[in-house]
């Protein structure tokens, strides 16, 4: 999970995929048309719903960037 705080200071909780893999995964995450522009990663967590479940090992974050639309060029 992917916690992000817009320009007008609201907070975004994007949900990404359940890690069941093993290896480098590429992962995306779609950030709301409302959200106010520029954006500040807040944080990032892992979640497990079931409390009664237990992990071992790691995930690595790496890379982490943003792809935007270009911004439309002035008529005229």
């Amino acid at each position: 999970m992917l916690s992000l705080t817009d320009d007008h200071g609201v907070g975004h909780a994007l949900e990404g995929p359940a890690v069941d893999w093993e290896g480098w995964r590429d992962v995306r995450f779609e950030v709301p048309e409302t959200a106010g522009h520029p954006l500040t990663l807040s944080r990032g967590y892992l979640l497990e719903q079931d409390p009664g479940r237990t992990y071992t090992g790691e995930v690595v974050l790496d890379g982490i960037h943003a792809e935007t639309a270009p911004e439309a060029l002035p008529d005229g």
